[in-house]
């Protein structure tokens, strides 16, 4: 996976390229400084999972006519976006919500807000879980009924995880909190379940502090219950 960065300063294409490579799993990042440099390669190899841009760049093409084009061409619609800028006046801002921006980061931009932005967005980029086929297949299963009952289980036990992490985390017990983290992994690599999977990684994160392991925490609750909802549809539908 490859983050694309497009700005024309070099000190904020390396804060970003650093930031990514300390995520947890570490994102691989082209560099580029103009969105002309940018189309040359996502012609080349359209393969960015999501793209970091300026608004204010050199060249004949600037940045939000970069974004709108990046908009209206199927083959990169579905990219994420996220625009960091330091033009944070109010018609700057509602020029950009015009079209289409709705991923925000002001400059400088802090690491912390970086992270946050960039794992959201990969998560939401990030199938829910592998599809049952595929599962069957790689889990070597005899057929759908073996799958249905892995799936029950696997809900079953999602159902127990939710509810003690919720109590953990009420209680602000992190020795509890990072033991549940192991055992919120087994069911989601067993399925494999990915956002659900990169969520425990980035909470199990030692180089975060109390705030961000916290917000990790409930974002690990939340990718578990949509891993849940998940679940209850294919029991229904297996």
């Amino acid at each position: 996976m490859t983050v694309l960065i497009v700005d024309d300063d070099p000190v904020s294409r390396h804060l970003y390229a650093k930031t990514l490579l300390r995520l947890k799993p570490a994102q691989d990042s082209v560099e580029v400084g103009s969105a002309e440099a940018a189309l040359e390669w996502l012609k080349n190899d359209a393969s960015a999972t999501l793209i970091i841009m300026d608004t204010d760049l050199p060249g004949r093409m600037k940045g939000l006519p970069f974004f709108r084009f990046l908009r209206s061409n199927p083959r990169y619609a579905q990219i994420p976006v996220i625009v960091a800028t330091g033009e944070a006046e109010e018609k700057q801002v509602k020029e950009a919500i015009d079209a289409g921006v709705r991923n925000f980061l002001v400059k400088p931009v802090r690491p912390a807000l970086l992270t946050e932005k960039v794992t959201e967005l990969l998560l939401r980029a990030t199938p829910v879980i592998e599809a049952k086929f595929e599962a069957i297949a790689r889990l070597d299963l005899e057929d759908e009924t073996e799958y249905r009952f892995l799936v029950e289980k696997a809900e079953t036990r999602l159902d127990e995880l939710i509810a003690r992490m919720r109590d953990a985390q009420d209680r602000k017990d992190l020795v509890e909190r990072l033991e549940l983290l192991r055992r919120f992994r087994e069911p989601a690599a067993l399925l494999g379940a990915g956002r659900l999977v990169d969520a425990v990684a980035v909470a199990g994160d030692k180089t975060l502090n109390e705030n961000q392991r916290n917000s990790a925490f409930e974002m690990v609750l939340s990718e578990a219950n949509i891993l849940k909802q998940e679940l209850a549809r294919i029991t229904r539908r297996v």
